[in-house]
């Protein structure tokens, strides 16, 4: 893998909706040398898939995270797999209830082992959306990339104020196109931050955080580095304004 190909990656870690335009003009490269590398990531399955997150609050669907300690996995009941080097997997639940929910996570720590972290935002933030962000959203599921013509060609809308509702959805974190790599298979450096202040530190990561699960004040990010000591540089300066704030580093995740 070389230089450009690593910045292709990191390009599509930054906005998973990133145009093939856009990246080769960034990169300077021809867009026929970009989908070149695209095709080859993908036959290498270096890019497994784009996954849209949605946040469950707009259909009143309770979620959160917990992490625990031990070398068990699993597959099923989750929305988000997160493995970490210090061997703490770090899952997303949800549950049409609190109690449901958690439950879930009880029963998980019971397959997995010790829960060490628990994080549940508030779940009575009121997030709204209209009725063609919502059409837009289940149109994204099958496909988290497709074009804002071709999503204008289905929803019968105009392709400006498509990118408009798009645009907005991922400003608020209400959606998130996320790139699922083998990160073994890079030179990518991924790893997330928790913490009780995250207002503190999250405008110190906007430029390499691809998912974020928030509430009122604390909150958990995926970030990207290009490499482990760009990545100590990031989390030496947020650990500088939040010292409390937890890091693991992660070597395999999934979204569903």
């Amino acid at each position: 893998m070389d230089e450009i190909d690593k910045r292709i990656l990191t390009s599509l870690l930054g906005d998973g909706r990133s145009t093939l335009r856009q990246i080769s003009k960034n990169l300077g490269i021809s867009p026929q040398s970009l989908q070149y590398r695209l095709n080859k990531f993908q036959a290498n399955n270096i890019i497994k898939k784009f996954a849209l997150y949605v946040d469950k609050r707009i259909y009143n669907i309770k979620s959160g995270f917990a992490a625990f300690s031990g070398l068990n996995i699993i597959e099923t009941g989750i929305f988000a797999k997160i493995l970490c080097l210090e061997e703490i997997s770090l899952y997303g639940f949800q549950g049409k209830t609190l109690d449901e929910l958690r439950a879930s996570i009880d029963a998980a720590s019971e397959k997995i082992g010790p829960k060490a972290m628990e994080y549940i935002p508030e779940q009575n933030i009121n997030i709204t959306v209209s009725g063609n962000e919502l059409a837009i959203i289940e149109s994204l599921k099958s496909n988290p990339r497709i074009s804002y013509n071709d999503l204008a060609s289905q929803l019968a809308l105009p392709a400006k104020r498509i990118k408009k509702y798009i645009e907005n959805l991922i400003k608020k974190s209400i959606i998130s196109v996320i790139p699922v790599i083998d990160i073994s298979k890079t030179d990518i450096t991924v790893f997330a931050i928790f913490s009780e202040n995250f207002d503190l530190i999250e405008p110190l990561l906007k430029n390499n955080i691809f998912f974020t699960f928030k509430g009122r004040s604390a909150g958990l990010a995926i970030c990207f580095a290009d490499n482990l000591l760009y990545a100590k540089k990031i989390i030496n300066m947020a650990r500088s304004h939040e010292k409390n704030a937890s890091v693991m580093v992660i070597y395999d995740y999934d979204f569903f």
